[in-house]
């Protein structure tokens, strides 16, 4: 299934021809943040409210409002056009045929991006048990005794979205 950004993500996308060269920019801009950086976690493509362009308007207000009292929080966004573009262009290889994309992600882009020392502790979006992405970062961080923070349910109420 073909899966396109909403503009405003594509409007301040990084792109990259492999999931390799995506990893190491999104390291790069990890690293440049210093220590102590969070991740945010939560449905993009599965569960949430069941639509990538309404769960990345969550994620991007849970970003911001989260980075008032938490300053660095890593910003997954500008990542996450290529990331799609990346799953379109797997989807449509026949070598790829019957392999998951979500695994090779997990395990290409979000696996190093856990495993860094910089990254020490992660936010959950409330609905994150529905995503497979969510589930496998969690066990990802809890297996790297990264600290874990469950948004409370009616977090998306804090905030507006645009």
């Amino acid at each position: 299934m073909t899966m396109s950004a909403p503009d405003w993500v594509r409007s301040k996308a990084i792109k990259a021809p492999t999931l390799k060269a995506l990893t190491e920019r999104a390291l790069a801009d990890l690293v440049a943040m210093g220590g102590d950086v969070a991740l945010v976690c939560g449905p993009i493509s599965s569960g949430g409210l069941g639509d990538v362009d309404k769960n990345l308007d969550v994620f991007n207000a849970t970003i911001a409002s989260l980075r008032r009292s938490d300053p660095a929080v890593f910003d997954t966004l500008p990542f996450e056009a290529g990331i799609l573009d990346l799953r379109n262009a797997w989807e449509a290889d026949p070598a790829h045929a019957g392999k998951s994309f979500a695994t090779a992600l997990m395990s290409d882009f979000y696996r190093p991006i856990c495993e860094h020392a910089a990254l020490t502790h992660a936010y959950f979006i409330p609905g994150w048990e529905a995503s497979f992405g969510s589930t496998l970062q969690r066990g990802m961080l809890i297996a790297l005794k990264r600290r874990i923070i469950d948004l409370p349910a009616d977090w998306s109420r804090t905030f507006r979205m645009h």
